[in-house]
């Protein structure tokens, strides 16, 4: 157990770590669609627990009778209670069946709604993750458009070539100077 839940808790704690550093809003969506099914998971699994040891027991109690009747089936016939044999070991094995199926379908419900929060939750950390990465677009677009009635910013490259410009034009007009 250790070697499985010592690393599986590792891995989750640096991994909500790395997810809230990098965005909170995405790390509580996220997490708001992990917990549901864990606590689905945590209260059915108990009862699905249950279930698998009852018809365990009642599949160990059939097949021990129909060993007994096995061996005591020169006793059955002389009683002539093949068909009432017959007919009882039918039921036990209809009822655990019935049982089986009856788990099974608990376990797809279960195993469904887990598949359906996760997806759930996927399509909306992607819509989450998506504003906000456009909020953040339209945020940097703004911050380079210059406000109405200003001249745009110059680049630093281009506010460069404008002060070497002007070093050139005064230079040119420095007695002794002339341009070649």
């Amino acid at each position: 157990v250790a070697f499985q839940m010592v690393p599986a808790l590792v891995f989750l704690v640096v991994s909500v770590g790395i997810m809230v550093r990098l965005s909170p809003p995405l790390a509580l969506v996220a997490g708001a669609f992990i917990v549901p099914p864990l606590l689905l998971g945590r209260s059915t699994t108990s009862h699905l627990v249950e279930r698998e040891r009852l018809v365990l027991e009642q599949w160990c109690r059939i097949y021990n009778r129909f060993h007994q009747v096995l061996s005591g089936i020169k006793t059955v016939k002389a009683f002539a209670q093949e068909a009432d044999e017959h007919a009882r070991f039918l039921g036990e094995v209809n009822g655990s069946q019935a049982e089986v199926l009856r788990t099974v379908g608990i376990q797809t419900r279960l195993s469904a709604s887990r598949n359906v929060f996760i997806n759930v939750g996927r399509v909306a950390v992607l819509g989450v993750g998506a504003a906000q990465g456009l909020r953040h677009r339209q945020g940097a677009a703004l911050r380079r458009t210059p406000p109405r009635g200003h001249p745009p910013r110059e680049r630093p490259r281009e506010r460069g070539m404008a002060v070497h410009d002007a070093v050139l034009a005064e230079e040119d007009h420095l007695p002794g100077r002339e341009r070649a």
